[in-house]
């Protein structure tokens, strides 16, 4: 198991909080928390995101989501140019979000993410995904999909949708979803077995409020 943190990081890194720098596998794989079930994967993805006044630089690597989170995992090569190594959106704390086809540029998919209390940033966190290669015809449905699970599960003051989580890890998701050719995310028939676990869920009632809208 991982050591208690904090854990060392080269000169110019930002400290480890809940969303940054979280816990990865030798395998690279986010190491998941109890009940936690992997969706998709794509790989060539970016992530770029704001808090206050400050921009971070930009990340770019695999993106994984799972039933509740999205986690960008940065590619080793451009971790030290990226000051992370990953970087994780609770999906209880997404909100606004957009996707855009600019004329120029990639597609990509915008909106806030409000931030764990014991993070570095300030205020919420304005977030980018990139799609670098190819489109979000797959992506996206299933995005949004989690998306509309989880904020079921919190009117409802209970757990993320269970029969959601059952389609995935049965395989009925992939199976059902919608194939984009041009999309390169990969869906999970069966679940990784990861070389790292986390333990219990992380604690979603400490993401910092809104102010005057929570």
């Amino acid at each position: 198991p991982l050591a208690p943190g904090p854990w060392p990081l080269a000169p110019g890194f930002w400290p480890r909080a809940m969303a940054l720098n979280v816990a990865l596998g030798p395998d690279r794989l986010p190491a998941p928390f109890a009940g936690e079930v992997f969706v998709l994967s794509r790989s060539g993805t970016g992530l770029e995101v704001e808090h206050g006044p400050r921009r971070r630089p930009p990340m770019r690597g695999v993106l994984y989501v799972t039933n509740l989170r999205i986690v960008l995992v940065v590619d080793q090569a451009r971790v030290a140019r990226a000051e992370a190594d990953s970087l994780e959106l609770p999906f209880q704390g997404i909100n606004d979000e957009s996707f855009n086809q600019p004329i120029f540029g990639v597609n990509n998919l915008s909106g806030r993410c409000r931030p764990y209390d014991d993070q570095p940033f300030e205020g919420e966190l304005r977030f980018k995904i990139k799609f670098y290669e190819g489109g979000a015809g797959t992506f996206l449905p299933i995005f949004n999909a989690v998306l509309a699970a989880t904020r079921r599960g919190q009117a409802a003051a209970g757990n993320t949708a269970a029969h959601w989580t059952e389609q995935v890890v049965s395989g009925q998701l992939s199976n059902s979803a919608f194939m984009d050719p041009n999309d390169p995310t990969t869906l999970y028939t069966a679940q990784p077995a990861p070389q790292q676990h986390q333990s219990p869920l992380p604690a979603w009632t400490n993401l910092r409020a809104r102010p005057g809208r929570f």
